[in-house]
């Protein structure tokens, strides 16, 4: 590597996969009116570097 250029470090949230897990927890109502917690998971560009896999 020469002197000025820097090395491309892989993104420290998703680890250089491009995308994350994200989790959002929601409370649902059943048919008899039970209150339940419920996750609902998705995968997307990570939030932290936009999807490039580096930092």
């Amino acid at each position: 590597m020469s002197k000025g250029q820097q090395e491309e470090q892989q993104c420290p949230a998703c680890d250089g996969d491009r995308v994350t897990t994200k989790t959002a927890w929601t409370v649902e109502v059943d048919r008899n009116g039970h209150k339940n917690s419920v996750s609902h998971e998705t995968v997307s560009s990570c939030s932290h570097c936009h999807g490039s896999g580096v930092a």
